[in-house]
Order: C-alpha cells, then sequence, then structure tokens
C-alpha cells in the first residue's frame, strides 16, 4: 500500500479508520474490537514488536498489487502526472519561476530594503554626518571666495573635493549590497521568493531617496559657505551636484567585490 501512501501525502489525508480496518478485514486479517488502526496496519504486514504472521504477513504486497484499490490508485497517480506535465509546459511557456512580475518584485522589494534601512538608523546618520562633516569642512577652509584668480583655483578645488565623497560612502553601501546578495543565494533564490533583477534594482532604488537627501544637505552646507554665485549658476551646480550623488551609487552597485574583504 506504499503507492497509496505516498498519493495521499500532502493531498489528502487517507480517509476514515474504518476504510484501512475494512481493507484488512476483507483479505483476511480481521482486527479486534477497539483496536489502534495505526498498529493494527503495521502488525498485520509483519513490523513491530507483536508482529502478526499468522495474517499472511508476507503476502500482503501481492495482495495489494492483485487489488481494485490498487488498480484505482494507479490510475489517478498517472493522471496526476500527466496534469502536471501539463502545468509545466505551460510555465516553460511564459514566466513561471516566479509567482509575481519583475515589477511588482521590484515594487515590494525595494519598500521592505526602504523599510530595513529606516529600521537601522547608524546607517542612515553616518552617511548624513559624512555629508554634513565633509561640507562643513570644505565650506569653513575656503570661506566666502572672492573673484581673484586664488579664489578661483579654491573654487576649482571645493568642486573637485566633492568626489571624495565616493571613497567615504563606498564601504558602507557596498557591505548592504554585498550581504543583500548573499541572502539571495542563499534562501530568497534557490525558494524563487524574487529574482536577480528585482534584487538589483530594489537595491539600486533604495538607496537613491538617501543619496539625493544628503546631495541637498551637503549643497546647502556648501554653496552658502564658499559663497559661491547665486542665479543661474547656483541651479546648474544644484542638478549637478544631485546627478553626481545618482552616479556614485551606481558606482557602487557596479563596483566589483572580494568577498575576501567583507
Amino acid at each position: 500500500m506504499a503507492q497509496y501512501a505516498l498519493l495521499t501525502v500532502g493531498i489528502h489525508s487517507f480517509g476514515s479508520r474504518d476504510k484501512i480496518l475494512s481493507y484488512f478485514a476483507k483479505h483476511g486479517a480481521v482486527p479486534p474490537p477497539d483496536t489502534n488502526p495505526a498498529e493494527f496496519v503495521l502488525e498485520s504486514g509483519g513490523a513491530g514488536i507483536n508482529a502478526r504472521k499468522d495474517d499472511k504477513g508476507d503476502e500482503w504486497a501481492k495482495c495489494w498489487r492483485e487489488s481494485g484499490e490498487a488498480a484505482e490508485v494507479v490510475k489517478e497517480i498517472n493522471r496526476l502526472n500527466a496534469s502536471s506535465q501539463q502545468e509545466d509546459s505551460v510555465d516553460n511557456n511564459g514566466d513561471g519561476n516566479f509567482s509575481a512580475s519583475t515589477f511588482s518584485q521590484t515594487w515590494l522589494l525595494t519598500k521592505r530594503i526602504m523599510k530595513n534601512q529606516w529600521r537601522n538608523p547608524p546607517y542612515l546618520y553616518s552617511k548624513i554626518w559624512v555629508h554634513v562633516v565633509h561640507a562643513v569642512l570644505i565650506g569653513t577652509t575656503i570661506f566666502k571666495l572672492g573673484t581673484s584668480p586664488h579664489d578661483l583655483r579654491n573654487r576649482l578645488l571645493s568642486v573637485f573635493s566633492i568626489i571624495l565623497l565616493v571613497n567615504t560612502i563606498v564601504n558602507t553601501v557596498l557591505a548592504r549590497f554585498f550581504f543583500a546578495r548573499l541572502l539571495w543565494e542563499a534562501r530568497e533564490g534557490p525558494s524563487r521568493t524574487y529574482g536577480w533583477v528585482a534584487l538589483c534594482n530594489a537595491s539600486i532604488l533604495a538607496e537613491m531617496p538617501g543619496a539625493l537627501a544628503c546631495g541637498v544637505l551637503y549643497y546647502v552646507i556648501w554653496y552658502w559657505l564658499c559663497g559661491l554665485p547665486t542665479g543661474e549658476a547656483a541651479g546648474y551646480v544644484f542638478l549637478s551636484l544631485l546627478t553626481f550623488e545618482v552616479f556614485e551609487v551606481r558606482l557602487v552597485s557596479f563596483r566589483p567585490t572580494d568577498e575576501k574583504q567583507c
């Protein structure tokens, strides 16, 4: 009756106890009153301490193969196999690897990563602190620039120093990307929770709001302290700084990582 057991695992229960006891009774193994069905089945089949040797314990396999119940079970198994093959062919024709589309995966995963960032204040505070300290340091070092050749050189230096922000941010962001990839390879990927495309897109998108907010904060402090000109030039510098913040996140996400260093 192993076929019957395999068929019913994860699909439905075997049925009432009278069903299995009536099967054995029909083939000569009559259970005593108030017997335990599980123990009786094992003992009738020749297993357990009180194994029954007089109820054709060695002939139950042959008896089952020749019974009508076995024919019905084999027929049901073949039907399930045929329907499973049809479902597999339908899934192979479409995107059957995941239960949701790539867009839905990216949207939900982005919200999950952003919530994780919100619940990890040291990560957010570290990026804000780096931008504030860097802006104050540059702004106070080169305070209220004029129009002399020396001030022009300092102005270029203050703009060039923005590139140094990448070195201070890259390790923090890269560590989160690395551990998110490890989690996906160990759990989320094999379980088909979401794909690698959604992981990459969500990891980058989740960093964008923080990067833009830090860029605005940096611009307000640095631009005012340095005394750079207002007007159309100020708007152009502001957009350039935000573009650099986006580029910074993209640069970190595409940077190759040596796993031994993390």
